[in-house]
């Protein structure tokens, strides 16, 4: 019943307004009642939804390339497949997009086979030629179970390093974008949506590199973010983590390696350090974004109705294989 509460004020047009406040007052005599814990941080929750959507875009293009970056593995193709060139329509008014897929070395025929072609301007990336295989090895040292996790979200940030396009976007391999937006404002000013999660591992270890508070205002897990390529590596030439051997010291030091969740590099860093760093660059909109078990992922994908009517409601969908 709360995530479909939640999932309503998630909606473009819906603020989490008197209602909502009515309706949180009965959740929290009812957590109290039984004492037990919140299960999401209420008031951040608010702070995110209240935001304007404004998706608003007049069709003109962007007079600018944009690279569209997703690291993936075979288990996400499904979803890309279904779902990329839907994506690729909500990203339409940029002058040119290349897609930057990178993959395991294992899955390379694979996806060349899947995604190469005419219609698509796409390079099948092997992950070892962005982060070599000692890069993972030392990471498997510190985390164990959660390397390839870690190792993941360290591809993105380093693609978007060595990027040499003028705009970028990072997209989680489970998520599909549903309508164009106003990426940058006519003052240049970039997008950022805020979310409603909060894991203190993410921002304990970004304070402690000196990127944010430890419970910043907004939080950006987002599954999706819009990037500047230029402020990326600046960003990165500032905390002394340019070079791979600079952030697995970071790591080493300043991360929990015991925590499952114990930091988010490739949305928080940017987006914490652009807000406390760059603030008149930035322009908050609503995320509005729903999570969907990826077993609903034909249903929906292949029902232009169905697709219709959740792009009227919601910017962006991430099919999850947990969920």
């Amino acid at each position: 019943m709360l995530a479909f509460i939640l999932n309503v004020y998630r909606i473009k047009f819906i603020k989490p307004d008197r209602g909502f406040r009515l309706i949180l007052t009965f959740l929290k005599i009812y957590y109290k009642t039984f004492k037990k814990k919140y299960p999401i941080d209420f008031q951040r929750f608010i702070n995110a939804n209240k935001i304007s959507n404004s998706d608003y875009c007049n069709g003109s293009t962007i007079d600018a390339n944009m690279q569209l970056i997703i690291v993936a593995t075979q288990k996400d193709f499904e979803v890309i497949d279904k779902t990329i060139s839907i994506t690729l329509k909500a990203l339409s008014n940029f002058k040119s997009i290349s897609i930057s897929m990178i993959v395991p070395q294992t899955d390379i025929e694979i996806a060349k086979n899947l995604f190469v072609k005419p219609n698509y301007k796409i390079s099948i990336i092997n992950e070892f030629a962005v982060l070599d295989e000692k890069f993972l090895a030392k990471l498997h040292q510190m985390y164990s179970s959660r390397d390839t996790w870690v190792y993941q979200q360290a591809l993105k940030l380093n693609a978007l390093a060595n990027c040499k396009a003028e705009y970028a976007m990072i997209l989680d391999a489970d998520t599909v974008l549903l309508n164009a937006r106003e990426w940058i404002c006519s003052d240049g000013r970039q997008m950022l949506c805020p979310s409603d999660e909060y894991n203190f591992e993410y921002y304990n270890f970004l304070n402690l590199i000196g990127v944010s508070e430890v419970v910043p205002f907004f939080t950006f897990v987002s599954h999706h973010m819009f990037y500047n390529p230029k402020l990326v590596q600046q960003m990165l030439s500032e905390l002394d983590l340019a070079l791979p051997s600079e952030q697995l010291n970071a790591l080493k030091l300043y991360s929990n390696k015991s925590h499952p969740s114990p930091l988010c590099i490739d949305f928080e860093l940017y987006g914490q350090w652009l807000t406390k760093n760059k603030s008149d660059r930035v322009r908050f909109l609503k995320w509005s974004n729903i999570g969907i078990s990826r077993k609903h992922l034909r249903l929906i994908i292949d029902s232009f109705f169905a697709r219709w009517i959740l792009s009227k409601l919601y910017n962006s969908i991430s099919f999850h294989a947990w969920s």
